[in-house]
């Protein structure tokens, strides 16, 4: 690719932003339903579950490198259209745009009916969603370099106050909520971690800004280290909610973290840290909703080989908040996602290792000399 190109769509972010970025658009959605979710799949073991997924993603990953390394500096629709053929790799990639704008869709209706239910409870939902789009396109206007900074500025206190709420819900954790050990068996807690597993698929997003990374060391540390990090905030996450409410109970609250710091009162001194706790967790969803914008408009540029993103920002931003309100309610929000994140997730881990699988039989691309 060219240098002209390449600049078009954007800078150079180093490795500590990229996995800063990818580990805050990850995590937020633990904030949400996703870890009861993974709950309802392994009971008391879910921490098991949550650690069976990490050496699957990492194969994953490590699949996506291999296909990174067989075309260096090419973006996933030129792999695409390398490896199987400019009809098959167009077919494919709106695949993952399709996936990219139902999971932008999705997250949108998703955290403002959250926000609105937990925080701001007599806000209309449009002033919601409104502040949210407007955020987003402002972020993916200016390109992938602001939203690395802001990633870098909120990591931290967000670790911190996670680390708060686990320091001091420890006293009423019941270790023997994590029993018996392979839970509802040993069967199914596998089968869950393969239902588990669509959760990663962000990781698809490295592939699309694949070009910002200054090589496929940094594209590696990267992807590896966000996705060790994000599994591992799971598995506090679920440990801390089986712990305190039990599998049972911890199921069947939607917004079970916002709970937990609830419990949270020393005295009258430490009270309602929730509040802070959303906040961050607001800037957060923030950073995934433009993260997402900016890859679909980026994707949807490199697939119609325009060489600006621009010129998109507004029509997918507007494509998205018009069909995040066709969900009647909050409900049925909850049963798109979960289908959407099983399905759609699973499409988009499969699409890169298939077509890695097809440059390699087709005797497509070469391999990188980058280390």
């Amino acid at each position: 690719m060219s240098k002209t190109h390449a600049t078009t769509y954007g800078g150079h972010i180093e490795p500590r932003a990229g996995i800063r970025l990818i580990v805050i658009t990850m995590i937020s959605m633990l904030f949400l339903h996703y870890p009861v979710l993974a709950i309802s799949w392994g009971g008391p073991a879910t921490w098991q579950l949550v650690l069976m997924v990490l050496p699957l993603g990492l194969v994953i990953f490590w699949l996506y490198t291999k296909l990174a390394n067989r075309f260096p500096g090419a973006s996933l629709c030129q792999m695409a259209e390398a490896a199987t053929g400019r009809l098959i790799g167009a077919l494919l990639m709106v695949l993952v745009l399709v996936w990219l704008m139902g999971h932008l869709t999705l997250n949108l209706r998703d955290f403002t009916e959250t926000f609105k239910t937990t925080l701001l409870p007599i806000t209309p939902i449009s002033i919601i969603s409104l502040l949210l789009i407007l955020c987003a396109a402002a972020a993916a206007w200016t390109g992938l370099e602001g939203l690395a900074r802001v990633s870098q500025l909120l990591f931290v206190p967000i670790y911190l106050m996670l680390a708060l709420v686990v320091v001091l819900n420890l006293p009423h954790i019941d270790a023997s909520q994590y029993f018996p050990f392979w839970g509802f068996g040993l069967k199914r807690t596998a089968l869950g971690a393969l239902a588990f597993l669509p959760m990663l698929s962000e990781i698809t997003l490295l592939l699309i800004l694949g070009q910002v990374f200054r090589s496929a060391r940094v594209f590696r540390q990267v992807g590896r280290s966000a996705l060790i990090i994000y599994i591992l905030t799971g598995l506090g996450m679920v440990l801390l909610l089986v712990g305190l409410f039990g599998s049972p109970d911890a199921q069947i609250n939607p917004f079970a973290l916002f709970s937990v710091a609830r419990l949270i009162s020393i005295g009258r001194w430490v009270e309602r840290i929730e509040a802070v706790m959303i906040a961050f967790w607001v800037m957060a969803a923030c950073v995934r909703i433009s993260l997402l914008l900016y890859a679909a408009c980026l994707h949807l540029a490199q697939l119609l080989r325009i060489p600006n993103h621009r010129p998109l920002v507004l029509p997918l931003l507007l494509i998205a908040e018009a069909l995040s309100v066709l969900p009647e309610d909050f409900a049925a929000v909850l049963r798109t996602d979960q289908f959407w994140m099983q399905t759609a997730g699973a499409v988009a881990l499969a699409i890169p290792p298939l077509i890695l699988i097809v440059a390699v039989m087709r005797k497509k691309g070469g391999h990188s000399r980058a280390s």
